[in-house]
């Protein structure tokens, strides 16, 4: 049997309208597939089993089990959806056909066999699919993904273009990410001043940051954190400073941190710039920034 299209719902009496349908209560398993630019009415599921309970030979209503159809149970439907929308039942759809207990003789291993067929019509056709595991594309080949969401790779969360997005080993929320910077050398002169741009994404948050120095008895090193949101098209607004200022303190030449901590910068979709800024306002032994490190928190 084709696929029969749906001419409307109505919800007040949970009746689906299919012009001559040709179908009995107990038919089924039956399922409903929803056309470009269609919704699937609030109650009913796309792709789902469903079995027919007969109006007439226009109408009918659909039932989540056999026994329900049989037992004139049908589903709620509380909102219309949109159409296009069609009811596919029998292969290649769904399993053939089956009839009340007793009334045919059943095969397990035609039932998985229809089964397939109905799992490759649905591929075919773009509907919904789940991915338990290993998927695998061929070179040159893409995988299209619908709905919201979005992707992880290594620490970040990335999103794609329209919400759509694969999650990839879903970050834990509240969990604590480290990334980290090079190392510097500060020239022999004063004063000398670095800069180091963090590498941040919509979804995170920015919780601290520390430098790693060296410096000798003379040196005077400070860290600094910017912050500089701009706007594509408006003038350029200056910069605005994070936290508090952090100098060195042992000049001995052993490695010391210099930290600002407590931060709740949230990574919005804006234009944001943060930077770290090391400065040598003095210098006799040599200064050194052996790297920077930040700690961010990534949720889904």
């Amino acid at each position: 049997m084709g696929a029969l299209t749906v001419a409307s719902v109505d919800n007040t009496t949970d009746t689906i309208q299919v012009i001559a349908h040709g179908l009995n209560t107990g038919d089924g398993p039956g399922a409903f597939f929803v056309g470009v630019g269609g919704v699937i009415p609030t109650g009913l599921t796309a792709a789902a089993d469903t079995w027919v309970i007969r109006v007439d030979a226009d109408h009918f209503k659909v039932a989540s089990s056999s026994a329900n159809a049989l037992s004139n149970t049908p589903i709620n439907i509380t909102a219309n959806g949109t159409l296009p929308l069609t009811y596919g039942i029998g292969l290649p759809y769904r399993r053939a056909r089956t009839y009340a207990a007793l009334q045919q003789v059943k095969s397990a291993d035609l039932d998985a066999l229809q089964d397939d067929d109905s799992a490759l019509y649905a591929f075919l056709t773009g509907q919904p699919q789940t991915v338990y595991s290993g998927l695998v594309l061929a070179s040159g080949q893409h995988a299209q993904v619908q709905g919201a969401g979005m992707y992880k790779r290594g620490t970040r969360v990335r999103h794609m273009q329209g919400n759509a997005g694969i999650l990839i080993t879903a970050p834990t929320a509240g969990t604590q990410y480290y990334s980290s910077i090079g190392a510097f050398a500060f020239k022999s002169s004063f004063p000398d001043t670095a800069r180091w741009a963090l590498v941040l994404e919509e979804g995170e948050q920015l919780q601290s940051v520390r430098a790693y120095v060296s410096n000798g008895a003379t040196d005077v090193l400070t860290m600094k954190l910017f912050k500089s949101t701009q706007v594509v098209g408006s003038a350029v607004a200056g910069e605005t400073q994070i936290g508090t200022t952090q100098t060195s303190s042992n000049h001995t030449n052993v490695l010391e941190q210099l930290a600002i901590t407590g931060l709740t910068e949230n990574i919005g979709s804006g234009v944001t710039w943060y930077s770290v800024e090391l400065a040598c306002t003095a210098f006799a032994n040599a200064p050194k920034c052996y790297g920077i490190d930040y700690t961010t928190i990534v949720g889904p």
